[in-house]
């Protein structure tokens, strides 16, 4: 990835043809900081890449990087943040052109509503929200859905609900 980069610089933006392919660099930073436990820099890294992509107004991109965000927040234990960039994901899903990715990005972000809720403690909402989710994938991408790390959450959330 360093490659990408003026002088291997994660701070300033990568050498890309064009703004597209910049952002998706800049997420993947953020993922791969995810992926190797630096979750607070992962943070600073998607927060960049929300701020960009809501700039210019480009909504899918928004959406996936705001879901993104709100699983690292859960995991650093930002609830009150994660919850916001949960509803944050919602509303740019909503906001992107109506196509199947659309429809795919309101599933991951009820789901990823649903997970910030079970750790809050609220198990039965959390399972609400999942529920929603899975209704929301529409049944034609179900082994999908199911085998995605929030199908996965919500396979682990329904046994703890009362």
């Amino acid at each position: 990835m360093r490659e990408f980069f003026p002088e291997s610089d994660f701070g300033v933006d990568p050498l890309v043809p064009n703004k597209e392919q910049a952002i998706w660099l800049i997420n993947e930073v953020g993922i791969c900081h995810a992926a190797l436990g630096d979750l607070q820099e992962a943070s600073n890294y998607l927060k960049r890449v929300s701020r960009k992509v809501e700039t210019e107004e480009w909504w899918i991109e928004a959406a996936t990087s705001r879901t993104n965000l709100a699983a690292v927040e859960c995991l650093l234990g930002n609830l009150s943040k994660a919850g916001e960039d949960a509803v944050a994901a919602e509303g740019s899903a909503a906001r992107a052109p109506r196509s199947s990715n659309r429809q795919r990005l309101l599933t991951r972000a009820a789901a990823i509503q649903g997970w910030v809720m079970l750790w809050r403690g609220d198990a039965n909402q959390g399972v609400t929200l999942f529920e929603n989710a899975d209704q929301r994938s529409g049944g034609a991408d179900v082994v999908d859905w199911q085998t995605s790390a929030e199908g996965i959450r919500y396979g682990d959330a329904v046994p703890r609900q009362n």
